[in-house]
């Protein structure tokens, strides 16, 4: 049996039988990754977070969440593993290479051969293919999350759609953290002015 990259999710290639009992295990695992990262509400403690855990469960080449800057309309690169290139705090335009793309349109989009692709730019040498997902809570563009994987193809349908139920709560959990913390910022002002 072929294993797939998500093998720590507990995804892989089963026979038509053990499918509903491997989703069932994959809905499991999503909504206690999704309890982990919504129950925290320091930005910085949550990002890492999600890298490290879905870095490791996907066995990728790279991981990368982009934040939305509201201030000046480019997305900051917030959380990173894997990348020997980019580092935390680098910037992209919207439109630039995938991360742009996929904020522009507002749609994921997935790269099954990166050497094929027109809106991949090159980072990792060993990056065959790579799949970048809007993070959006109630309309609003949050960031963008890509995950790059040394085989070409390799991410199937299934692992495609529960990547998007899994930046839905990353978006809202990114959301939750980033009020939480203007809200704090607030007070805390607030309180140094009286």
């Amino acid at each position: 049996m072929a294993t797939s990259p998500l093998t720590g999710l507990g995804f892989t290639s089963p026979p038509p039988a053990e499918t509903s009992a491997l989703r069932v295990v994959e809905l499991v695992r999503l909504q206690k990754f999704a309890k982990r990262i919504t129950s925290t509400l320091d930005i910085e403690e949550l990002v890492p977070r999600i890298v490290d855990e879905v870095a490791t469960s996907l066995g990728c080449v790279e991981i990368n969440l982009y934040l939305r800057d509201l201030e000046n309309s480019e997305f900051v690169l917030a959380g990173v593993r894997g990348c020997s290139v980019y580092c935390k705090g680098h910037h992209l335009k919207m439109g630039d290479g995938m991360v742009g793309h996929v904020a522009a349109t507002g749609r994921m989009h997935y790269a099954p051969d990166v050497s094929r692709d027109p809106y991949y730019e090159a980072c990792e040498p060993g990056t065959r293919s790579e799949v970048a997902i809007p993070l959006q809570r109630e309309g609003e563009l949050v960031g963008v999350f890509t995950a790059s994987h040394c085989e070409l193809s390799a991410f199937c349908p299934d692992q495609l759609r529960l990547l998007q139920g899994l930046c839905d709560h990353v978006a809202v959990a990114v959301h939750n953290a980033r009020r939480f913390g203007n809200e704090r910022e607030q007070r805390t002002r607030m309180s140094r002015e009286a």
